[in-house]
């Protein structure tokens, strides 16, 4: 094996008589430490030594080294030796230099990385602040438009109201066509611009002609405009709901500033305040355009005056529903008598009749007979003075020749219930009170999560459909008035009581609510009455669910479901606390059905013994006993046998049977003379 060397270390032809002296160098080059620099020919000769066998050619066979430095160079390893060369240690060093170079760059790097991660955390703590900020800002902005809307004299219109460009949709001409309308001095022409389109509805023609408004149109009263729709931009589109309603506030404070120029003009109208008052009228149409500048598109000011109309007997309907206020007395009448009205006569409980006849003792109570009722020809029927004008009257049915007297009683404030035609396209909806059809109703797939409870409160009350027939409590008869008369196309009802929420402002009309008029079996009196309470439920459920379906609304479960659901809890634990018979099944009942027979006085000879009135035979009931009290109901198989029922409940019981069931002194005498029956000990 041949090696070569640096040019600059001594010739190896000095070294051939030196061969035999290398160790083999199959392995490491430092596998033989002991190798002697001298016989690589790597030292310099020696300053000490005279003749030098190197220089002089000659390889001498034992070499000496003198130089201690020599010396110690000669016991380093290799790797050491090799460094000795310049140049090889000059590349060391540059190596070593790259090598310091990189851990440099390596820490700087590191400390760079650490500043990103720090800059990081810092930049997340300071997005959560902006978000934390952001929401104090929307929840300052919200508190000031809630304070802003408190100082303002009335709600603030949406931007739609105000803003041209809004309005226009970017048109510069209508925008400026907009800005002349806003004007205080301006004076709409009586013929559309030309800038404006048809269905701005400048005119209450173009209204009428609108298809929008004329399906909308109730039969007999065109002339009433729904302006929710009436109102619209310069480019012909209706406004929000949000707008309107802006608006209808907005008239509503200027309507009492009409009604506050005197003390007794709370309940005039706009129409009489327009001709008695007009100079201030106009005056209140002209800040009413200047507040609401897109009531001024159109001629004669009829947007304004309409939407004013509208404040007034929005206002109107709302006190007639929230306060009892009796009603005027109609002029002096024969001697009058006021009972409740029958359902086969008028079309709502609330519209008292009024029956006159001579002035001859009535009695107390007046008892059904088995003959049915005589209904008023048309000529009978005479028409009362009325306050509103948008409710119908109410009505007298006079019987026989009358005689001057003066007014019994007066008249109940119920309110009056408009007639089937106010409710346009509704009034088809209706429900019959009747326990047979509101069986096969509750059958269908809208009422099946009150089906069960519903034909276990009517086939009970199908047992004994003349259980307990009295007269039913006004607070009864004025909610189920509330009910019956909602008009969807009435504003006294907001946008938010439509829909799936249709029914709940009935409900929860004032202090007239479910849980406070329905008391007791007593509120409600009768059979009768409680099929209408659940025929109106019903009736509601079903024209909730029409209006979701004209206006593409979801109606899976409408809160009127849940008012009829309470309304049928409510009448069926009544009828059990009074005693009413439970129907189980076609098989068998948990009380035996009364005499299917009417309630109807039986008729006795003069010389049988006196049936007692009910208010006296309240009273003798209370001489008996529990015990007593069921032994009678047991003999004459009134019905009743269930023992946990109350003593005042098993009175009613029997006071509530037909008349031929009903105790006499002398059956109460000898109920007193009976043993009672001991306990045993």
């Amino acid at each position: 094996m041949e090696f070569s060397f640096n040019p600059s270390f001594p010739s190896s032809s000095g070294l051939t008589s030196q061969a035999s002296l290398l160790p083999p160098l199959a392995g490491s080059l430092d596998a033989s430490p002991a190798l002697s620099l001298n016989h690589l020919g790597l030292l310099p000769p020696s300053p000490l030594s005279g003749n030098d066998p190197l220089a002089s050619g000659l390889a001498p066979s034992t070499p000496t080294i003198t130089n201690p430095v020599h010396a110690a160079l000669a016991a380093m390893p290799l790797l050491e030796v090799i460094t000795y060369n310049r140049e090889v240690r000059n590349f060391h060093e540059s190596h070593q230099e790259c090598h310091r170079a990189l851990a440099k760059s390596v820490e700087s790097n590191s400390a760079l990385q650490q500043d990103v991660r720090t800059l990081l955390a810092e930049n997340r703590t300071q997005q959560a602040a902006i978000k934390i900020y952001e929401e104090e800002i929307c929840a300052l902005k919200a508190q000031l438009g809630q304070q802003m809307a408190r100082l303002s004299p009335g709600p603030s219109v949406p931007a739609l109201m105000a803003a041209p460009a809004a309005a226009t949709g970017g048109n510069m001409a209508l925008a400026a066509t907009f800005d002349a309308h806003k004007s205080a001095n301006y004076s709409p022409p009586l013929v559309r611009p030309e800038e404006l389109p048809q269905e701005v509805l400048w005119t209450r023609e173009d209204a009428k002609a609108d298809p929008q408004i004329s399906v909308k149109l109730r039969a007999g009263n065109e002339s009433r405009i729904p302006m929710r729709d009436a109102i619209r931009t310069t480019m012909g589109k209706p406004i929000p709901p949000s707008a309107y309603n802006a608006c209808l506030s907005t008239a509503k404070l200027l309507a009492e500033r009409l009604r506050s120029l005197g003390p007794d003009l709370g309940k005039k109208s706009c129409g009489w305040f327009e001709a008695n008052y007009s100079e201030e009228f106009e005056r209140v149409l002209a800040e009413m355009e200047h507040k609401l500048p897109l009531l001024r598109l159109c001629c004669n000011r009829w947007k304004a005056r309409l939407v004013l109309a509208s404040a007034f007997n929005t206002r109107e309907r709302n006190q007639v529903g929230q306060t009892a206020t009796p009603s005027p007395a109609p002029s002096p009448l024969p001697h009058t008598v006021v009972v409740p009205s029958d359902s086969s006569l008028l079309s709502a409980p609330s519209i008292p009749r009024i029956v006159t006849s001579p002035p001859t003792p009535v009695p107390p109570r007046v008892v059904a007979s088995d003959a049915p009722p005589t209904v008023p020809s048309l000529s009978q029927v005479s028409v009362e003075s009325r306050t509103d004008l948008d409710r119908p009257p109410l009505k007298s049915l006079h019987l026989g020749e009358s005689t001057p007297a003066t007014m019994d009683q007066e008249l109940p404030s119920f309110q009056p219930v408009p007639s089937a035609v106010s409710k346009g396209p509704y009034q088809s909806i209706s429900v019959t009170p009747q326990i047979d059809s509101l069986l096969g109703l509750f059958e269908s797939p809208d009422f099946l999560s009150v089906s069960s409870l519903a034909s276990d409160v009517l086939s009970s009350m199908k047992m004994s459909p003349s259980f307990s027939t009295g007269e039913p409590s006004p607070s009864a008869l004025e909610l189920l008035n509330n009910i019956q008369s909602a008009d969807p196309h009435s504003d006294l009802y907001s946008e938010d009581d439509h829909g799936a929420s249709w029914g709940h402002a009935q409900y929860t009309s004032g202090s007239l609510t479910l849980t406070t008029v329905l008391l007791s079996w007593a509120s409600l009196g009768s059979v009768d009455t409680a099929l209408r309470f659940i025929a109106a439920g019903a009736q509601t459920v079903k024209m909730a669910k029409h209006i979701c379906f004209v206006d593409n609304l979801p109606d899976s479960s409408p809160l009127a479901l849940y008012y009829l659901q309470n309304t049928l809890e409510l009448i069926w634990s009544h009828w059990k606390a009074a005693g009413g018979p439970v129907f189980k099944g076609k098989s068998s009942a948990s009380l035996t059905p009364l005499s299917s027979s009417p309630s109807t006085p039986s008729s006795t000879n003069p010389s049988s013994v006196s049936q007692v009135a009910q208010e006296e035979l309240k009273i003798l009931l209370t001489k008996l006993t529990k015990s007593q009290l069921l032994t009678w109901i047991q003999d004459k198989k009134i019905g009743c046998k269930n023992k946990n029922i109350k003593k005042d409940d098993l009175a009613n019981i029997i006071v509530a049977a037909s008349s031929d069931l009903h105790p006499t002194e002398e059956d109460i005498n000898t109920l007193l003379e009976r043993p009672s029956k001991r306990k045993r000990v």
